[in-house]
């Protein structure tokens, strides 16, 4: 099969046995790979109601037919579960060079279920399967586990997947780390692949892609690399020489930046973090994931002060606002030590930003003491927090859980900014009404990511506070377009430049397939609703599909956007239109019975 490695790797950690499988053709026509074919295996695998921490629950890990082959930005794998910090659909994805030894060993999905009997790690080749015992790895960090089992191995192209003590003690918001600084992030995977006693994962593999129609492929690749990366001046003058922290300024002239965990409306030391103090600050050289030629991931070194020479890749955009303008700290070394302590122990930023920052509103509002003080503006509570978390030490113990239940050991319900139980991104809702909808939308709670509808925002309508029902559309004929490319699976930065022309024409040369536009935006939608679907079994209505009440109640206090607020009214309005758009009834639930039936000729 062209593009398609037509295996499927079933693992079995309980009874340390896999299984080689394939499933037919049509399944992979009609969901590609990547996030389409993760969410065909969750769908029909995962089963509603079940324990995210339990045996049953499955890690489902995916490649796309542009996986292994020159095409830009290919270089991404996906990973569905059911999330132990939301109880819903969780997926994630990362880049670097998994994805490629992944598809390379020869498989397009890889599933892992049950629970191991012992602490172990695996090797995954061309061969099969190895099953290692793990207790000199286990408590390791993830640079050190990475490390370990690399040199062990003792062969050049392989990648390693594996948790840190956040992972193995259970942290709800746990990651997997793969090339020490790329992460399956969100919705907590960690946590997951701890309660399968499952340390890490090694993939090694020389298989190559067959493509249907190599001479239209590369020249679409040739072409789409020419015109659509490099003569594009937002990915390779702004991406590639400043990474993702390039939309601080533009965030922060919105008064977009959260701040003291939303209590303020500007960050006034956001240039002290923001992209030009990062050139100043730190020693900054560019890398880049599989088959890309933007290379935004940027390997920097801090240069003086209490962390000289620590080394890492980033901060990114969310970083700032995680553990920069969260707490009210404009400490860009402090910044890098809190991004590489988290990769280092496996926990998302984000998620741990958002129960810090809880932990420092309880403190402040007398409803609990840790027995030492919390304040905003001080590093080195956030840092102690940290440590307690990834350990579960102390108070730690509660911050490592999900935001509704510290919210009820705090008794501050509806206090945390979340949709459906995930802290949302580093843009203010309040202000940018078209990233609101994004996060009430998302399959997995407070995410931005499915259609980066800041870039619309900010870049295209340029009026962040507005209901305009353009938003409206913009974030569906987004949804459609990144859920494909999503498929193949490419990068995020790379998608703007793409349309669905662009989509059909790639696929059909890479697959021999001989799909048109209609029938992808067909299949983009049918993704979408059946993940929608899955989390209306769960338990998923239409009051989920709102923000915490904070943004109903507190007007943005100052700077830029002063009053902003979030209209509930407005937001209905656009749910009604949304929903009828994708073919929902008015509480947002799929056509069940079509996609059952659907899903039937699938098997």
């Amino acid at each position: 099969m062209n593009g398609w490695m037509n295996r499927i790797l079933r693992i079995d950690l309980s009874k340390d046995k896999f299984l080689v499988e394939k499933i037919p053709k049509k399944v992979y026509h009609e969901f590609i790979g990547g996030k389409g074919l993760g969410a065909y295996f969750f769908y029909k695998e995962i089963k509603n109601k079940i324990d995210p921490l339990g045996p049953e629950n499955k890690l489902i890990f995916t490649v796309g037919p542009a996986i292994a082959t020159p095409y830009p930005t290919s270089g991404r794998y996906y990973l569905f579960f059911k999330s132990p910090l939301t109880g819903i659909c969780g997926n994630s994805s990362s880049g670097g060079t998994a994805a490629e030894r992944i598809k390379r060993c020869g498989y397009d999905a890889i599933i892992i279920e049950g629970i191991s009997p012992r602490k172990t790690y695996l090797i995954i080749t061309e061969n099969g399967v190895e099953f290692k015992p793990a207790d000199n790895i286990w408590g390791k960090d993830t640079f050190e586990t990475e490390k370990i089992i690399k040199d062990d191995f003792g062969r050049e192209e392989s990648s390693v997947l594996t948790i840190g003590p956040a992972g193995e003690n259970l942290v709800k918001y746990a990651m997997i780390v793969n090339d020490k600084w790329r992460c399956a992030g969100r919705c907590g995977p960690g946590a997951v692949m701890g309660s399968k006693k499952l340390k890490a994962i090694l993939f090694n593999g020389y298989k190559d892609v067959e493509v249907n129609d190599p001479d239209r492929f590369y020249e679409l690749t040739k072409k789409h690399i020419s015109h659509k990366v490099l003569d594009n001046k937002m990915l390779m003058d702004t991406y590639r020489a400043y990474g993702t922290p390039i939309i601080y300024p533009n965030l922060a002239e919105e008064g977009a930046i959260p701040t003291r965990y939303f209590h303020k409306g500007y960050f006034d030391g956001w240039e002290k973090i923001g992209p030009n103090a990062i050139e100043d600050r730190l020693e900054i050289k560019n890398q880049s994931c599989g088959s890309c030629p933007i290379a935004c991931g940027r390997l920097s070194e801090v240069k003086d002060g209490k962390y000289k020479g620590l080394r890492l890749e980033g901060p990114e955009h969310e970083l700032l606002y995680s553990f920069g303008s969260t707490f009210d700290i404009d400490d860009l070394n402090f910044i890098a030590f809190c991004n590489d302590y988290a990769d280092r122990m496996g926990i998302d930023s984000i998620s741990t930003a958002h129960s810090i920052a809880l932990a420092i509103d309880a403190y402040r509002m007398g409803k609990f003491d840790p027995g030492f003080e919390l304040n905003y503006g001080d590093p080195e509570c956030v840092i102690r927090l940290m440590r307690m978390i990834s350990t579960r030490e102390g108070v730690g113990n509660i911050l490592a859980e999900d935001l509704s239940t510290i919210e009820k050991k705090f008794g501050m319900e509806g206090h945390a900014i979340k949709v459906k139980n995930l802290g949302v991104g580093g843009y203010d809702p309040r202000v940018m009404k078209g990233v609101a909808l994004s996060y009430m939308v998302n399959d997995r709670g407070g995410c931005y990511q499915k259609a980066s509808m800041y870039m619309v925002e900010l870049f295209e309508l340029g009026d962040c506070l507005s209901y305009d029902d353009e938003k409206v559309y913009s974030l569906i004929e987004r949804e459609d377009l990144f859920t494909i490319l999503d498929s193949f699976p490419t990068c995020k930065f790379y998608q703007d430049s793409m349309d669905i022309k662009d989509c059909v024409e790639v696929l059909n040369a890479l697959t021999g397939e001989e799909y048109d536009e209609e029938e992808l935006l067909t299949i983009s939608n049918r993704i979408q609703s059946l993940l929608r679907l899955w989390n209306v079994r769960e338990g998923i209505t239409r009051e989920d599909d709102h923000l915490s009440k904070r943004c109903y109640e507190e007007p943005v206090p100052d700077g830029p956007a002063e009053g902003a607020v979030s209209d509930r009214k407005e937001e209905d309005r656009w749910l009604d239109i949304y929903y009828d758009k994708r073919g929902w009834d008015k509480d947002g639930k799929p056509d069940e019975k079509s996609l059952e039936e659907f899903m039937r000729d699938m098997r």
